[in-house]
């Protein structure tokens, strides 16, 4: 593997995606806690020159640490199951992203984006996939589109 270059980023707009997998709390060999979990962003953009338009989806992997990693590992819901699950969606406030870029062995160019949460108050949950494949939502239900406070 060729040099790593690493980058770091000033804070970016929210971004909102769904995890990809179940998030983990791993602990470092000097004891430090660490949670972690991956997030799917989609988002559909127009090639110039071009009438389709493509979808595309970047992954990010999104990492708390020390009492906060510990906090939302402890975060679960009233069923008891854990509150950041495979499909959950939600929106990270002002992030701080860490970009990574080294080709791997074979020489071919790979990226990874990184994004640092130092406050519980930058996770918001937006939606969380229940087990048998229903969603709870949070937040009032809108009855009618007058409702919408935008």
């Amino acid at each position: 593997m060729s040099e790593t270059q690493t980058v770091d980023m000033v804070r970016g707009a929210d971004i909102v995606g769904n995890l990809g997998r179940e998030a983990e709390l791993k602990y470092t060999s000097a004891g430090k806690a660490i949670f972690t979990f991956s997030m799917a962003v989609s988002f559909d953009y127009k090639e110039p020159g071009k009438d389709d338009w493509t979808n595309r989806t970047a992954w990010y992997r999104v990492n708390a640490f020390e009492a906060l990693a510990e906090e939302l590992q402890g975060m679960v819901t009233d069923s008891g199951e854990p509150l950041f699950s495979k499909g959950t969606r939600v929106r990270i406030l002002e992030p701080v992203f860490k970009m990574t870029a080294w080709n791997n062995d074979a020489g071919e160019a790979r990226v990874s984006m990184d994004v640092t949460v130092k406050r519980r108050s930058q996770i918001e949950i937006v939606q969380r996939l229940k087990r048998d494949g229903a969603s709870d939502s949070w937040g009032p239900p809108v009855e009618s589109l007058e409702e919408v406070p935008f």
